[in-house]
This record gives C-alpha cells, sequence and structure tokens, in this order.
C-alpha cells in the first residue's frame, strides 16, 4: 500500500501533489484552531477566576505583610472550580412531561439567578518571618478566615534570603 502512494505522488499528477498540499493545508489549520472550538464564554469565564484568583493572592499579600515580623511574603491561592452561573429557568408542568428552559431578556440572554465564586482549595504562603510560630499561627488564622479554607489547607514556608 506505502509502495503505490510513493508511486502515485512519484508521477507528475498534478491532483496527488493538490490533494497533499490540501491536506497539509487541513493539518496546520486544525492545528491553529487548537482550543479556539472552545466557546468565547467560556474563554472570558476563565479569564475572569483566573483574574479572582490573582486578586485573591495580591489582596492575601497585601494583609499578611502587614502582620509584625512577617518581612517579605508571597501568596499563592488554588481554586477547586471556576465560577458557576445558574441561570432562572421557567417550569410548566403537563401530565405527560415537565418542561424546563431558560427564562430569556432581550437579545436571547438568559436570566441570570446567581452566580457562585469559585472555592479556594488552598493557601501557600512564603515569607520570611515563617519560623517564628506566632507569626505562622497569625497567617494562618488571617487566611482561614479570609478564604474559608481548613488550616490544613494552608502552607507556610520560609523564604529563602
Amino acid at each position: 500500500m506505502k509502495e503505490r502512494v510513493l508511486e502515485w505522488f512519484r508521477s507528475d499528477s498534478r491532483a496527488a501533489w493538490a490533494l497533499l498540499g490540501l491536506g497539509i493545508l487541513g493539518m496546520v489549520l486544525i492545528a491553529a484552531g487548537g482550543n479556539s472550538g472552545e466557546p468565547a464564554a467560556q474563554t472570558r469565564e476563565n479569564e475572569a477566576w483566573e483574574g479572582y484568583q490573582e486578586s485573591l493572592e495580591q489582596r492575601l499579600e497585601a494583609l499578611i505583610g502587614e502582620i509584625q515580623g512577617v518581612g517579605k511574603v508571597s501568596v499563592m491561592v488554588t481554586l477547586e472550580t471556576a465560577e458557576e452561573t445558574v441561570y432562572a429557568l421557567d417550569t410548566r408542568e403537563s401530565e405527560q412531561s415537565l418542561e424546563e428552559e431558560h427564562v430569556l431578556l432581550s437579545g436571547d440572554e438568559p436570566l441570570v439567578e446567581t452566580v457562585w465564586y469559585p472555592q479556594v482549595q488552598g493557601v501557600a504562603v512564603v515569607c520570611q518571618g515563617a519560623e517564628d510560630v506566632s507569626v505562622r499561627s497569625q497567617i494562618t488564622q488571617i487566611a482561614s478566615v479570609l478564604t474559608g479554607v481548613t488550616t490544613n489547607r494552608i502552607s507556610i514556608a520560609k523564604m529563602c534570603e
């Protein structure tokens, strides 16, 4: 089979070369498209929750940096899930079936009922004053209160000097 294909391409057949070119062009377009099959709304949501994550990190960093004895600090927050939007549903019941459909506003946009922000999975803090037990305790308490994570999901380490 391989020999037949090679023989076909060795001939001066313009159709063979055109097919080869189209195949390569198709592969390039697929590769270039990569993740572009992802809906634009999904991309915007991902960017929004990544911005939320960065904002949390910056705010925690600023607040933890104000604790006496912390020194220079760096914070990383990980999230369990992305933001979740719950849309309003219109429910119609009949004897045979139950129908649900989104309540639409003008412009075919669904009515948003609730937006759930991503849940924090864990917090990592690296700071200069991490060897002090009192500083570690204060960091753990602040991170837990502000993010809602349990203390076993907060890690504190001493920063390299």
